[in-house]
């Protein structure tokens, strides 16, 4: 991939995370704002969701730091983009240190899950507790409200083997671009239902930690640029 091409991926990546969170936010009765490089929450974000994220490199952020720590309890994040923030003096502590990704999903790469296993796209509120109960049942109606399946840009994907809930993962869809996001299970699992999913070829993009790439890259998911998530307190 050349230089243009990796800019072009990491500027779709980054702007489909924020269509992430901004859809969550939304169906939480937040309302996020955007600006000058800026993707802004004042008030408080669902858990392991930002409140801000960077959409640019090289931003100054330490007004809007102070102005959250006037609003909000400690354990609010800011989403690094481009790992190009020092947030320690401030409070905060490196929560994700990881890569921006793109992977390309194509027929030639297609790999069907075993014979006695079944992708299934959540169209009922029984498919989304399933989900919920495999991904983080202590988690249920803290991130995502029971009717948030119905959202048109949001997909909740699982694989069930024998009655059994092994893998799973969330799709976002923005302006033609998709986001994969929130996977659990075996990745194994979770590469062969995403390659299920497309009959033609299909760039998704995302992020993973530092230590998630190291499966990821067996996959042929391509790191694209640095970033960080920082927690504060």
């Amino acid at each position: 991939m050349d230089q243009a091409s990796r800019q072009t991926n990491v500027k779709r990546a980054i702007d489909n995370n924020i269509a992430l969170c901004e859809s969550v936010a939304m169906a939480n009765g937040i309302h996020p704002i955007s600006f000058d490089g800026i993707w802004l929450s004042l008030q408080p974000m669902p858990p392991y969701y930002p409140n801000l994220i960077t959409t640019l490199p090289d931003i100054d952020i330490s007004e809007h730091i102070k102005q959250l720590n006037g609003l909000l309890s400690l354990g609010w994040g800011v989403k690094d983009s481009y790992s190009d923030l020092d947030l320690a003096s401030d409070g905060f502590e490196v929560a994700v240190s990881g890569s921006w990704f793109s992977v390309t999903i194509s027929a030639a790469s297609q790999s069907s899950p075993p014979d006695d296993s079944k992708v299934v796209i959540v169209q009922s509120k029984e498919d989304f507790t399933q989900w919920i109960s495999a991904w983080d049942p202590a988690m249920e109606g803290k991130i995502f409200p029971s009717d948030i399946w119905r959202k048109d840009d949001l997909s909740f994907v699982f694989v069930e083997r024998k009655t059994r809930v092994v893998g799973g993962f969330l799709l976002n869809s923005t302006r033609g671009n998709i986001g994969l996001s929130n996977w659990f299970g075996e990745l194994s699992v979770v590469n062969s239902a995403l390659r299920t999913l497309f009959t033609s070829p299909q760039s998704v993009v995302g992020y993973a930690s530092n230590d998630e790439f190291k499966e990821l890259s067996g996959f042929g998911f391509e790191p694209l640029h640095a970033m960080k998530v920082w927690i504060n307190g």
